[in-house]
């Protein structure tokens, strides 16, 4: 038997207030819960809806976004493409999307609503109802709950039991049962539809390169730091040259530098005054000795 939203919320045993507002509409629930996408406004409608809506313009127009689209691993027409997407349409089904939110509901559809066919974010989940020329005419039907994902799983669950024999061996996969725009459930368990590259890429990133680290520059050394460190390399100084310096074009520092530059000439200069000191005291040595002195020996 067909589930009708009412249905399909008690299964799920929501705790808040439910409400519905038009496709597109904001969504006034600014809190967790889930969200259920259905062609009618009220929740116990089920009317059945037995040709898929599902518009050519926009199938072309999701290949003309995605250059890289395929079906069955070969680029398809907005026909074929449309075809495809249709064999997933349950005709006695008013609801055609269960999603969840687990901090907004409100947020959640919004970004819903803004993204179109053939980006990836901010909500790409669900794009076969972008594929759809009834849009505006759909309605979003909303509750609160503390635990959204409990919450789905049991409302997706409860839809897939109650699909009718009939309806579901139509359908192009008959195996995972699910609301119509409804691609993945559950987590890892996908659709066979054979569409590829529906949604924009993933940026590529290379796991065998790691980030390259920034060394940060060092800190300046503490004022005592600094001090102690001028103390223990007393040569790294500079000598401080003042104008008056510079004006009679020297400065003791190039003095030292030339002195330290040229050790030999400084080495040739302590040996020559060696050599004339003791000169002098060989002559003094054989001086005649005077008068005074010799009366004295």
């Amino acid at each position: 038997m067909p589930s009708a939203v009412t249905a399909l919320l008690e299964a799920s045993a929501v705790e808040e207030t439910t409400g519905v507002v038009a496709w597109g509409e904001r969504v006034p629930l600014d809190a967790s819960g889930i969200y259920l996408v259905s062609r009618s406004k009220d929740p116990n409608d089920l009317k059945a809806l037995e040709a898929a809506p599902v518009s050519l313009a926009r199938c072309q127009e999701l290949l003309d976004a995605r250059s890289e689209l395929r079906l069955d691993g070969e680029r398809p027409d907005a026909k074929l493409l449309r075809e495809r997407i249709t064999a997933f349409w349950l005709p006695d089904e008013p609801v055609l999307y269960i999603g969840l939110a687990g901090t907004s509901v409100a947020e959640r559809v919004k970004d819903y609503y803004r993204t179109p066919l053939g980006a990836r974010r901010p909500h790409s989940g669900g794009w076969f109802l972008k594929a759809l020329d009834i849009l505006p005419k759909l309605w979003v039907h909303y509750a609160g709950c503390k635990n959204p994902a409990d919450a789905e799983e049991a409302a997706l669950e409860a839809f897939a039991a109650n699909v009718d024999q009939e309806t579901k061996a139509l359908l192009h996969d008959s195996e995972q049962v699910m609301p119509f725009a409804n691609l993945e459930y559950p987590k890892g368990t996908r659709k066979d539809h054979g569409v590829k590259g529906a949604r924009e890429p993933k940026p590529k990133t290379d796991p065998t390169k790691a980030p390259v680290a920034i060394p940060a520059a060092p800190a300046a050394p503490e004022p005592q730091a600094a001090q102690q460190a001028e103390e223990v390399v007393p040569h790294l100084k500079t000598q401080r040259v003042t104008a008056a310096d510079i004006k009679r074009g020297r400065s003791a520092s190039r003095s030292k530098a030339r002195r330290s530059s040229h050790p030999s000439q400084n080495q040739s200069s302590l040996s020559f005054g060696a050599r004339r000191s003791s000169a002098a005291g060989v002559l003094a040595r054989d001086a005649p000795v005077s008068s005074a002195s010799a009366g004295r020996s």
